[in-house]
């Protein structure tokens, strides 16, 4: 007879295994317009912290986990140059990121506007640092450790995570001053 923990991981996989089948099922979206529009408001208010301005990061958590809902977008075409899955964290909920948290220890997702910040070589891999610019809604993710890092697991205590090739690609095209918009449900 398996363990608690056992059965817990062996659950999570089954469920991991069942949401790429419906993935491969349901394709995902693109990216909203109206988060286009927001994105662009947010760019106006925030300019002054943004010191990299060629690209946009959009994560939509309105989106369930199995659905590409990171997007990088090049703000001189239009174009998107990176569309890929994304982590959010177990605490924040199973396909959908709802309960999200500022609060230190919460091990929960945030949402609202940040600015990328500096790349580094983390216990993941690479990993990119971020800052929360809306106050008491992010502005604990620095202190949190809320960051980029690569991993292939869906869910996180907090951090982004995506696939090796893709983080490293977000890292060297947004790292150092780019905007981040995590649009919650």
């Amino acid at each position: 007879m398996m363990n608690m923990r056992a059965r817990t991981y062996f659950i999570l996989a089954v469920l991991a295994f069942l949401a790429a089948v419906v993935y491969i099922i349901w394709l995902p979206s693109e990216v909203d317009n109206e988060l286009l529009k927001t994105v662009e408001q947010l760019h106006k208010r925030h300019g002054a912290d943004i010191a990299k301005d060629d690209y946009r990061v959009i994560v939509d958590y309105s989106l369930p986990i199995y659905s590409k809902r990171l997007w990088v977008i090049d703000a001189k075409t239009g174009d998107v140059v990176i569309h890929s899955h994304v982590s959010h964290a177990w605490k924040s909920g199973f396909l959908f990121a709802t309960d999200l948290s500022n609060e230190v220890n919460s091990e929960k997702s945030c949402g609202g506007a940040f600015v990328t910040d500096k790349a580094y070589n983390g216990d993941f891999g690479n990993a990119m640092r971020i800052k929360g610019l809306d106050a008491g809604i992010n502005d604990n993710a620095y202190s949190r450790a809320i960051v980029f890092h690569e991993s292939f697991w869906p869910w996180s205590r907090g951090c982004f995570m995506t696939l090796p090739s893709t983080n490293r690609k977000l890292i060297d095209l947004t790292g150092g001053g780019a905007l981040l918009y995590v649009n919650g449900r």
